[in-house]
């Protein structure tokens, strides 16, 4: 007996289907090798994208601005905190990381802890929510 005697037209398409696409599936699985490169890019490209947001001229939201006066804190100041080091991931927007919104977590030159988003986009670089330890009427 065979196996076609046993198999319709359709279960057989769909067979071979479903093996396809398994088999083509793991042959283009990346081994972990190529995935830790592909991580190193996208440092990489962080690095190039801030390197380039500390060229520009930024808006200063209100709040961030009014933060930034009380604590003598002046906009190069957070500008020299635009390094890959200090991107703090877990204030990530959600698939917003790399695009239009950095979330910055570092010390200024005092050794003040200071944390502040910068959003680019079509109105502007922004920084806003600047938050530091110390006491405001903001």
């Amino acid at each position: 007996m065979s196996i076609m005697q046993h198999i319709n037209k359709r279960q057989l398409w769909f067979l071979i289907i479903v093996s396809g696409l398994f088999i083509g599936g793991r042959y283009l699985q990346q081994p972990a090798s190529e995935k830790s490169a592909a991580s190193k890019s996208v440092d990489e490209l962080d690095a190039a994208l801030l390197a380039d947001l500390q060229t520009r001229q930024f808006q200063i939201e209100e709040q961030a601005a009014c933060v930034m006066e009380c604590n003598g804190i002046a906009a190069s100041q957070l500008t020299a905190l635009m390094q890959p080091e200090n991107i703090d991931y877990s204030q990530c927007d959600f698939g917003n990381c790399h695009y239009t919104s950095y979330s910055i977590a570092g010390q200024l030159d005092n050794g003040v802890p200071v944390r502040f988003v910068v959003e680019t986009g079509d109105g502007g670089d922004i920084i806003r929510a600047v938050e530091i330890d110390a006491a405001c009427n903001c």
